[in-house]
């Protein structure tokens, strides 16, 4: 027909590469694998294989004048605020990480004194973990009210963080 479709790639999600399709006469998003409407994303932004690019992506969606969009895997339509609301849990997550690792070095020599200094990859670990904790908790007290699922995905969404 007499439909305009603009199809452009981007790289949120597979190594091989994402396609974005837009309608622009009406105004609707596809972006599949990308953002869930009322939802956190799923387990670790997506199972991304780029966190950083992820972080990227609502800058991606943000600069297209849409109403509507369609993620993909469920049949509810997105709007622009459920792509901000997304945005701002994922930056939260981030920025949360980031304050939480000011005290890395102090969890990891609690954790070696708690394996009596035998096994610095276990202290390690035991620091991660506590504060992939810390994270999710404040996560989940934060978010549980405005996106479900919170509980769910935020101890994965931390860890994804908190390795990258």
């Amino acid at each position: 027909g007499d439909i305009k479709i603009r199809l452009d790639t981007a790289s949120y999600h597979s190594e091989d590469g994402d396609v974005i399709a837009y309608i622009p006469d009406l105004k609707f998003l596809v972006a599949v694998d990308t953002i869930t409407p009322g939802e956190v994303p799923f387990m670790n932004f997506g199972a991304t294989s780029d966190y950083g690019r992820y972080l990227g992506l609502f800058d991606t969606l943000l600069r297209y004048d849409f109403d509507l969009m369609m993620s993909g895997h469920i049949s509810v339509l997105g709007t622009r605020q459920d792509v901000t609301d997304t945005r701002d849990y994922s930056y939260d997550v981030r920025d949360t990480v980031r304050r939480e690792m000011q005290a890395m070095g102090q969890r990891f020599e609690e954790a070696y004194v708690d394996t009596e200094y035998v096994n610095g990859n276990l202290a390690y670990r035991m620091a991660i973990e506590t504060m992939r904790g810390e994270c999710a908790a404040q996560i989940i007290h934060r978010w549980s009210d405005r996106l479900s699922v919170v509980d769910v995905f935020a101890d994965s969404h931390c860890q994804t963080a908190i390795l990258h």
